[in-house]
C-alpha cells in the first residue's frame, strides 16, 4: 500500500513474497481507520510499558547503565490521527534532544502544535517538506496526521540538541525495530547517520535502480512480516559543513527518490 486508493490503514495489506523478493499477491481487508489508530496506540503504550519506555520515574529500560548521564530518559512516539489513510510514512529520527521525554499522547500534542504552529525548528521545516514529496499536501498542519514519527534513541541529552553517541542507538535497537513491526509502514525516513543502526541487518540495496542519487539513498526494508522502502536521509537540521549536502538532498534527491517510490509501489529487486 503506497499511494491514495491503494492501501493504507482503510485497507489492511495482506502480501505473499516469493524467493526472489517479489510481490506476488495483495489482499485488502477494510478496517475503521480511527479505530485502527487507537489500537496502535494501546499497542504501543503496552509495549512501552513492558520494556520500562515510560517517561520520569517509572523508567526502567533494561540498558539504562549501559546509558550514563544526565539524560531525559522514555520518549514515546507520534502517531497521526490520520496515518495509513494515505501512504504510511514513519520518520525515524534521532534523540529529541533538550530533555524531551514524553508520552504518545504528549508527544502528538507537541508535534500536533509545532505543525500548527507559525515558527518550527530546522528538523520540522525539513520533515514536513520531505512528506510533501509523497503527500499531495504542502500544509505541515495537514501534513502531520498522515505521519508516524519515532526517536531511534529514547534518551537525550537535558538543555542541549546535541545527539548521543553511537552506542545509545545500538542499545535502543529492538525497541525501534519492534515500533516498526507495530506501525508497519510502506516507507521509513531515517533521519541522520545514527538513525538507521539498529536496522542495518535488514536494509537491502536495490541494484536495478539506474539513478545512482536514488540507488545511494534508497533501500529496501525486509524484517519479518514488513517489506517496505527505506530512504537514508541527511537529518534536516544539519549543521556546519553539512549544510550544502544537506540542502542537496532535500532540493534534489529526495524529490527523485519519492518520484520512484510513488512510480514503483508493488515489485522490488533488491540486489542480494
Amino acid at each position: 500500500a503506497f499511494a491514495d486508493g491503494i492501501g493504507g490503514l482503510n485497507n489492511f495489506l495482506c502480501i505473499c513474497i516469493s524467493s526472489q523478493n517479489r510481490i506476488i499477491k495483495k489482499e485488502y481487508i477494510m478496517t475503521n481507520n480511527s479505530e485502527k489508530i487507537e489500537q496502535l496506540k494501546k499497542k504501543l503504550q503496552e509495549y512501552y510499558e513492558s520494556k520500562g519506555i515510560i517517561p520520569g520515574e517509572q523508567f526502567c529500560c533494561k540498558n539504562q547503565d549501559k546509558c550514563p548521564g544526565e539524560l531525559s530518559r522514555g520518549m514515546q512516539c507520534h502517531i497521526g490521527s490520520k496515518y495509513g489513510e494515505k501512504m504510511r510514512i514513519v520518520v525515524a529520527s534521532l534523540d529529541c534532544g533538550n530533555g524531551g521525554a514524553d508520552t504518545i499522547e504528549v508527544r502528538t500534542e507537541k508535534v500536533v502544535s509545532d505543525a500548527e504552529g507559525n515558527e518550527r525548528n530546522p528538523h520540522m521545516r525539513g520533515t514536513f517538506k520531505s512528506l510533501a514529496l509523497f503527500f499531495d499536501e504542502q500544509d505541515p498542519a495537514n501534513l502531520v496526521h498522515y505521519m508516524a514519527m519515532i526517536n531511534t534513541c529514547k534518551c537525550c541529552r537535558k538543555g542541549s540538541p546535541d545527539h548521543l553517541p553511537e552506542a545509545y542507538y545500538r542499545n535502543c535497537s529492538e525497541y525501534t525495530l519492534s515500533e516498526l513491526l507495530v506501525l508497519k509502514p510502506d516507507v521509513i525516513l531515517f533521519q541522520g547517520k545514527f538513525a538507521p543502526i539498529g536496522c542495518q541487518n535488514y536494509l537491502l540495496e536495490i541494484e536495478s535502480i539506474d539513478d545512482t542519487d536514488v540507488r545511494q539513498n534508497l533501500r529496501l526494508f525486509r524484517y519479518q512480516d514488513i517489506l517496505c522502502y527505506a530512504v537514508i536521509c541527511i537529518h534536516p537540521a544539519a549543521r556546519g559543513r553539512q549544510i550544502q549536502r544537506r540542502n542537496h538532498f532535500y532540493d534534489t534527491i529526495l524529490p527523485k527518490i519519492a518520484e520512484y517510490i510513488k512510480n514503483h509501489p508493488v515489485v522490488l529487486t533488491p540486489g542480494i
